[in-house]
């Protein structure tokens, strides 16, 4: 529905913001760009049709599962590692609401975060991209159930410890839980097609880029906490990193570099 609003605001914008509108909302109806298309073109003159109507599409598709399943899938250490970003709950919350938000996590369950919608963009939402068959969703599920249980906590815990945070200033249930929400896509990021950069979406550039999305996002978020001045999360982030770091990072060999 967004995007039909595009074409009512088009006549305000100067050109080049227009083209960059007009390509985002491309890359968001899963549009070829122009090097997708030369290459869909190129690849159909050698194998005709036998990789489908949009070759480039279904290769790079196919090539991003394997990757994320082979790099990811099972991956224990990656999974822990994951949990690091609870660092970024820390520098938003401080010490009493980030603690309560793990405190609650583990007496409430995950039932609420379900009924809110804070489970619902996974970290590693790229790798379930038309997986359609269910014996390789079960194995799917196998493979990242470390990983969906470090996101389960990294929200959890943002979600409630800062909702705890707004009930305790006063806010009412609806908009401690709004608030929540913001902090929880504030610390713990979105990966769908709406908030990845435009510089990274098309199918040849997911390939290339297809780990940077988090980097991209966590240094967006420290750029904004510099830009806002927010001293003091920054330094809790600082603290909290070399913490994690050297305690349970030890035993996955980290290094303080990771966090930078």
């Amino acid at each position: 529905v967004a995007l039909e609003n595009l074409e009512d605001v088009a006549g305000s914008l100067e050109q080049s913001q227009w083209e960059y509108v007009k390509k985002y909302a491309d890359r968001l109806n899963l549009r070829p760009t122009e090097w997708d298309t030369k290459f869909d073109n190129s690849l159909k003159q050698v194998f005709d049709y036998r990789f489908g109507q949009r070759p480039v599409a279904n290769l790079s598709r196919t090539l991003r599962q394997v990757t994320f399943r082979g790099m990811l899938g099972g991956n224990i250490s990656s999974a822990l590692r994951n949990l690091s970003q609870g660092v970024n709950t820390y520098s938003k919350l401080g010490e009493k609401y980030t603690a309560t938000g793990y405190m609650k996590l583990v007496t409430k369950g995950t039932k609420e975060l379900r009924e809110q919608g804070i489970l619902r963009d996974n970290f590693i939402q790229d790798r379930v991209l038309s997986v359609t068959k269910k014996t390789m969703q079960r194995i799917d599920k196998g493979l990242f159930a470390f990983f969906d249980m470090a996101e389960k906590i990294n929200r959890g815990a943002a979600y409630f410890g800062a909702k705890s945070k707004a009930l305790a200033q006063g806010l009412d249930e609806t908009q401690a839980i709004e608030f929540a929400k913001k902090i929880v896509r504030d610390t713990q990021f979105l990966y769908s097609n709406v908030d990845i950069p435009l510089m990274m979406q098309g199918d040849l550039m997911k390939v290339m880029t297809q780990f940077m999305s988090y980097p991209v996002k966590q240094t967006e978020f420290l750029a904004e906490m510099a830009k806002n001045k927010e001293i003091a999360g920054l330094l809790r982030y600082a603290v909290g990193g070399l913490a994690f770091v050297y305690s349970a990072g030890k035993l996955m060999n980290m290094e303080p570099k990771e966090f930078i």
